[in-house]
């Protein structure tokens, strides 16, 4: 299913027997939390993968365990940039979990967006299209001018796969577009992909790393950031570069899209070549970066940078430890009840901004590393002051363990008529022993010996289990007429 050897399938296998003795019982819902913990927290996909992929040949009889495992391991796969694996496991996701609508829908979704941004409709005809090429000793950037005039595609090749490519000759008639480069590639040691709305040729390698990039996620931007990236993406132009300096380029795009752009010094006097037609902004400067390889973009403070590679990675790199994986231990004296609201932790930097976040006992987190106003927000609990706390730059797990207590409630009594569902007015209420009236709260957790007295009904007597909550604890009594009432209607 997976395209996994059966060796890496048994070396799984064997690490999760391992992980077992030294937890001595590890289930796969845990399995399960500490991959996704990986994945989302931690940002390690090869160590998420690795995990999901055992859940999966754990095979749990928990259906929606193993879906939502399916899910997140081809999302691994898709963060990666190998689409290639994660299409084929959300089609098996989609053929062995048709029940799991919600799943289902996401995955369908995600396969989607792949055939639209990867492997277009109009693609994949061009592919099936035949072509007769004639090119004798000639320079390989000349036989992928001829196929983008002729079919109408951008096409774009890498500095590193033009130099290290000598001429080619090739004569053939009629041959699929798909035959063609393959051929082609098979002569010349390369590789091509769809990607970014252009035929993509590079060396092997090149390919694989260009997969694998990430580029921005829009989710985690500030807003302006999200419009910047937004006006990249709807606004439409036409390159034809000619070794262009880089700088030269930017200063075009920002003079054109009125957009704020600068260049990194490494890379401000680097040439591009490159032709593109009616093709989004967005994606031209990722074909800007890809063409020449060791090229890279990115946003802050709402301005778009172009530096190297390498630089790059060393920004995010140091971006990244600001963000602090965070956990929550919270406990209560007294638990919440079954489908209570999920509790809410509110922080407050110093400069006013506010994070809310809903959590439970182990939930996980990221969060900017600073001084913080801590308070918690569960109806029907109190925390206390606000308590300051100092998150350091660390890639180490910051624990928040605190403990809500269950405040105080007062009592409410509904007393209706059994046979008739009308109200009934108490004449004495007594609780462990004592008239209760309005003002009286009692801690929750706690057992009450309730008896109540009402003209013309059957004393009742219970114990009722108080539990936490918001506002007056409503206590629902139905009353029995006694004998003699029922006589004297």
């Amino acid at each position: 299913m997976m395209k996994k050897s059966a060796l890496l399938l048994s070396f799984l296998i064997l690490s999760v027997l391992a992980m077992a003795q030294q937890a001595k019982k590890m289930d796969t819902q845990q399995l399960f939390e500490r991959g996704f913990f990986m994945e989302t927290v931690e940002r390690n996909l090869d160590g998420a993968i690795e995990v999901y992929e055992v859940v999966v040949a754990l095979k749990p009889q928990d259906r929606h365990l193993l879906a939502r495992t399916y899910y997140q391991l081809a999302e691994c796969w898709e963060k990666k940039g190998d689409k290639i694996n994660a299409a084929e496991i959300y089609r098996e996701l989609l053929r062995m979990f048709p029940d799991e609508k919600e799943l289902v829908q996401n995955a369908k979704n995600h396969l989607s967006e792949q055939m639209s941004r990867n492997a277009p409709e109009h693609m994949a005809k061009i592919l099936e299209t035949n072509l007769t090429v004639d090119f004798a000793d000639s320079p390989v950037a000349e036989l992928f001018v001829f196929l983008r005039n002729r079919l109408g595609i951008n096409i774009v090749l890498t500095s590193a796969y033009q130099t290290s490519t000598p001429q080619i000759s090739i004569s053939v008639s009629e041959l699929k577009v798909s035959s063609l480069l393959r051929i082609v590639m098979d002569m010349t040691q390369g590789e091509f992909a769809f990607l970014h709305d252009a035929l993509i040729v590079g060396k092997k390698q090149e390919i694989a790393e260009i997969r694998r990039r990430e580029w921005s996620d829009t989710g985690n931007m500030p807003v302006g950031t999200q419009a910047l990236e937004q006006t990249l993406k709807s606004t439409q132009c036409t390159l034809d570069l000619a070794d262009v300096p880089v700088h030269q380029i930017i200063a075009f795009c920002r003079k054109t899209f009125n957009i704020n752009m600068v260049v990194h010094p490494d890379v401000n006097a680097r040439q591009i070549s490159l032709h593109l037609t009616d093709i989004s902004c967005l994606n031209a400067l990722r074909l800007i970066c890809i063409a020449h390889g060791d090229l890279a973009y990115g946003y802050k403070n709402d301005v778009v940078f172009l530096t190297s590679w390498s630089q790059y990675k060393k920004m995010v790199e140091e971006s990244e430890k600001i963000f602090v994986p965070l956990v929550f231990r919270i406990t209560y004296d007294v638990p919440p009840p079954q489908g209570y609201p999920a509790c809410k932790a509110v922080f407050t930097a110093g400069d006013g901004t506010i994070r809310i976040m809903d959590v439970s006992p182990e939930s996980q987190f990221r969060i900017v590393a600073g001084a913080y106003k801590l308070n918690f927000d569960l109806p029907g609990y109190f925390y206390g002051k606000p308590k300051d706390i100092n998150i350091e730059k660390s890639f180490t797990l910051f624990s928040v363990e605190e403990k809500l207590l269950a405040a105080h409630r007062a009592l409410s009594f509904e007393l209706e008529d059994t046979s008739t569902g009308k109200l009934v007015t108490a004449e004495k209420i007594l609780v462990n022993g004592k008239m209760v009236t309005f003002k009286d709260t009692f801690k929750p957790g706690t057992t009450l010996d309730v008896t109540i007295e009402c003209k013309g009904y059957a004393a009742y007597q219970g114990k009722i289990a108080l539990e936490p909550g918001k506002g007056p604890f409503v206590i629902k009594v139905s009353l029995q007429k006694t004998k003699d009432t029922e006589e004297g209607k």
